[in-house]
């Protein structure tokens, strides 16, 4: 059981699935739960993907955290490899109707919740393997997909 923590939620996006892992970090970090959707048919540029992974992961932050409701929860980070949907996220500035509809909902989760957004290298990346696929053996040996990034126990805000 849980009784304090903060989480971590990564998210990523390829043209064939995106995604969000969420990770406790309490004493040392562990996967709490992931979320992995195939991409949709029409075809979407690969920020617009990854704003839409940024998307499912400020959902899966709202659903964990009205869910977990005896946790006391310290701090919420949102991480992403990409540097245009992180853009988007921040400034609210786009006229693409897509992006727009989805930064509008990005940040009325943001305003609830009060997350940070933050950028993280591909390689640290653990939701990398939701969008890009990987074997089930390898997944079980995987510690960045167990424990998330190597660091990510020495996030402080």
């Amino acid at each position: 059981m849980i009784d304090r923590g903060d989480l971590h939620i990564f998210c990523d996006a390829s043209q064939k699935a995106f995604g969000a892992v969420a990770y406790v970090v309490s004493d040392g970090a562990a996967l709490l739960t992931s979320k992995c959707k195939v991409a949709p048919l029409k075809t979407r540029s690969l920020p617009q993907l990854e704003l839409t992974a940024f998307l499912v992961g400020a959902r899966l932050l709202h659903h964990v955290v009205s869910t977990l409701t005896g946790v006391d929860w310290g701090k919420f980070y949102l991480w992403t490899d990409n540097e245009a949907s992180l853009q988007w996220v921040r400034n609210n500035r786009s006229e693409i109707v897509y992006v727009k509809n989805r930064v509008a909902e990005i940040l009325r989760v943001k305003d609830r919740y009060r997350f940070r957004t933050l950028h993280v290298c591909s390689k640290d990346n653990p939701a990398d393997k939701l969008s890009r696929g990987v074997s089930l053996s390898s997944q079980m040996e995987d510690e960045l997909w167990w424990h998330g990034p190597q660091w990510l126990g020495d996030v402080v805000s």
